[in-house]
This record gives structure tokens, C-alpha cells and sequence, in this order.
């Protein structure tokens, strides 16, 4: 491998934000060092990062296995003696109840993984982030480590924690090339889904199923419905057709409804220009919202 190309670390990166994250990446031409529990999740990922032309290393790891994480960032400096980008996505979510309903040990579980981990992770990583070429260092968070809502018990608790405990390792990092960034992505539950798929083309009802394209299921069950009692081949043209135009428009079709119900998916970055700014976000969905604000540069204490 070239030593010059950059090394990223993504956790939690078998499915969802992580998974395309490290596909991302891997597109750049960054190596991914990929990790999560499941080494058959983690294959999927690989899969999909080398049918893109990318390259990756899997890593099965628990994120409550603090020594393992100690042992991650040795390997990393044993093989490439550096990091330039990481990626804190490993989460879990715990029981929403009452706090007083949570389990100790499912309470202790949540926050371990959430923030303690990380605690572990900034300490294998920090030097090696430092060795690397305009380093970078992600967490993602949630809404609710600032709003105390009711029932996100030890989720909403650890994830407070963490931003904390970033804010803090940033401070100290400020007189540095090291970038810290606090991440929100909003509501994720159903934009884990949002892979072009064959089975939008042969069954869209299912692929509306799977995608928990609520509305859009009932509306197809009505027409298909009636396309039925008023004529069996009427009925299978409608199919073929339905099937064409979903199989065709199906990232469309999926944006127009998160739209609808408004969720989103916010990335926070920095460029140099609005226009190198501009061109990075379109690569992420063409039609994204940009939003551009302008900081002054940092001038260094004595």
C-alpha cells in the first residue's frame, strides 16, 4: 500500500451512516479500517467499498472491549504509524422508559459504549491523528444530548457526556492542525435504507414495505386494487409499468418522502472556498441543501 495514502477509522461501520460513510471514503481513495461486532455485517460493507473500487480492514470488536481498543490503535501505528480521519459512529440505543425503569446494568452498557469507549478510543488515537495529514476526528450525536427529553433515560445521558468530553479534547487541541467535530445527523431511522435495490423493479410494494414507505404502500395497495377488479390484464400492465417507473426513480421516490415527513440527514464540514464547499456537498446528493457561513481565521494565542 502507498504510504502516502490516508488511513480512516469508522466504528461501527456494518450498516447504516457507518457503512456509508466508509463506502465514501473508500470512493476517495482512503483506506478504511472498518469495525463493529458482526464480522458478517462487516463483510457486506467490504463488499460494497471493493465493488467501488476502494479498499478496507476489518476489525471485529465490541466497543465495551476497552483493551481491544487499546490493541486497535497499536496495530494501527505497528502497520501505517499514523491515522488521518476518524469516525466515532458505534452507538447503541438501550430501552426508552422511564429512567427509573432502565436496568443498572443496561444503564451502564448504554454508557459505555456511547462514551466511556470513546474516552479509550481518543486516548489510542490521539498521537497517531497527530502523525497524519490533516487530521481529522468525528463523533456523531444526537438531539437529545441537549434536550433533556422525557424516556431517552441513558441514551440521552451518555450522549451528553460525549459531546462534553469532545468539546474538551478540542479545547485542548486548539493550537493544532487536529480537527474535532461534533456531528448531528437527525433522524436516521429510516435513511439507513437508501441503497438503489432489484426489488423495487420486480415488487414495489415490497420495496415500500421494506423502506417503511408507509404512505406510498397504501397508495399502491389502492391502485393496484383497483386496477384488479376492473381488469386482470389491466391489472399486469399497471404492475410492469409501476414497476418500471419505481425501479427507475427510487432515490427520488425515497427523497421526495423523507421530505414529506421531514427528515433529514446534516453534515457539518470545511473547505477553503464556497466553491470547493459547493462541490463536496454535491457529491454527497445533488440536490442537497447548502448552507454557507463564513469563519474568520483563527488567530493563535501567544
Amino acid at each position: 500500500m502507498n504510504k502516502n495514502k490516508q488511513i480512516a477509522l469508522i466504528t461501527g461501520a456494518s450498516r447504516g451512516i457507518g457503512a456509508e460513510i466508509a463506502i465514501q471514503l473508500a470512493k476517495k481513495n482512503i483506506h478504511t479500517i472498518i469495525t463493529a461486532r458482526s464480522m458478517s455485517r462487516l463483510i457486506k460493507t467490504e463488499k460494497s467499498i471493493i465493488d467501488n473500487g476502494g479498499t478496507c480492514t476489518l476489525v471485529e470488536l465490541d466497543m465495551k472491549d476497552l483493551n481491544g481498543l487499546d490493541n486497535l490503535g497499536l496495530e494501527i501505528y505497528n502497520r501505517w504509524g499514523k491515522l488521518d480521519i476518524l469516525i466515532a459512529n458505534a452507538a447503541v440505543l438501550g430501552t426508552l422508559g422511564p429512567i427509573h425503569h432502565q436496568s443498572n446494568d443496561e444503564f451502564l452498557e448504554v454508557m459505555m459504549v456511547n462514551s466511556i469507549s470513546n474516552h479509550r478510543l481518543i486516548r489510542s488515537c490521539d498521537a497517531l491523528l497527530k502523525k497524519g495529514y490533516n487530521p481529522k476526528a468525528c463523533f456523531l450525536t444526537s438531539t437529545v444530548a441537549i434536550e433533556a427529553r422525557p424516556f431517552w433515560g441513558a441514551y440521552a445521558v451518555s450522549k451528553a457526556s460525549l459531546e462534553h468530553m469532545i468539546k474538551i479534547w478540542s479545547a485542548e487541541n486548539k493550537h493544532n492542525n487536529l480537527s474535532i467535530s461534533i456531528i448531528n445527523p437527525g433522524k436516521t431511522s429510516i435513511l439507513l435504507n437508501t441503497f438503489p435495490t432489484i426489488l423495487a423493479s420486480l415488487a414495489p410494494p415490497l420495496w415500500m414495505l421494506q423502506s417503511r414507505l408507509w404512505t406510498f404502500f397504501c397508495i399502491s395497495l389502492v391502485f393496484y386494487f383497483f386496477l384488479l377488479v376492473i381488469s386482470p390484464w389491466l391489472f399486469f400492465i399497471g404492475w410492469i409499468l409501476k414497476s418500471w417507473y419505481v425501479g427507475n426513480c427510487q432515490i427520488d421516490i425515497l427523497r421526495l418522502f423523507y421530505r414529506m415527513h421531514n427528515y433529514r440527514l446534516s453534515l457539518s464540514f470545511c473547505a477553503r472556498t464556497e466553491k470547493e464547499a459547493q462541490e463536496i456537498a454535491r457529491e454527497f446528493d445533488d440536490k442537497v441543501d447548502f448552507y454557507y457561513s463564513y469563519l474568520e481565521p483563527v488567530i493563535l494565542e501567544d
